[in-house]
């Protein structure tokens, strides 16, 4: 998801409302995300620079615990400037019934830095082969089709072909994109919804 100043609590809440567990956000630098949640959620976001607080993974605690949140570097900025390093917002949790699987929130780098995109690609690749049951939820700024096959075997794409997207290996359902965000002047990306499993 991408933020517009001023309306993220609302476009949190929204999210939320519409029966989210798990929220993969990106371009988030601007806001601590744990302060805007509402009670029973937790934000995972490492908050001590802009570019790593970019990516963010929040879940609600009452079906969702989280093992494990760390961030891998995405890829760097390139030589002349104009984009901060993009770094990958990695979690390992289970679902109370006890399933394990790996959420991963990244933005890769935008078209006019395609040149960067494969090394962007191939580190969240290395994420996707060495964690449980990964589930990419990104702003790809890429063909998503295109992406998926970079960054797994068997992995799938669901979203807006242009670039939001939810990633995975495991069969998503129910994929919906939700323009509210759009339609509200929160943003101009819509979310991606899907249920996992």
């Amino acid at each position: 998801m991408d933020f517009y100043s001023g309306s993220n609590e609302k476009y949190l809440n929204h999210l939320i409302d519409g029966g989210a567990e798990i929220l993969l956000l990106q371009e988030v630098k601007d806001v601590k995300v744990a302060d805007l949640l509402p009670s029973g959620w937790k934000g995972y976001q490492d908050t001590s620079s802009e570019a790593k607080a970019n990516s963010a993974i929040a879940v609600d605690t009452a079906v969702v615990s989280v093992d494990k949140f760390w961030l891998v570097k995405g890829c760097n900025p390139p030589p002349e400037g104009g984009m901060m390093t993009r770094w990958l917002a990695c979690a390992q949790v289970r679902y109370e019934e006890g399933g394990v699987f790996t959420p991963i929130s990244g933005h890769a780098p935008p078209p006019r830095y395609s040149e960067i995109q494969p090394e962007f690609n191939a580190n969240l690749k290395k994420v996707v082969d060495s964690n449980p049951d990964p589930v990419v939820g990104a702003d790809a700024n890429q063909d998503i089709d295109k992406f998926a096959k970079a960054i797994g075997t068997g992995m799938k794409a669901y979203g807006k072909q242009s670039g939001i997207c939810l990633v995975a290996k495991s069969p998503i359902t129910d994929v919906v994109q939700d323009h509210w965000a759009e339609q509200n002047n929160a943003s101009d990306h819509p979310a991606v919804y899907g249920t996992k499993g």
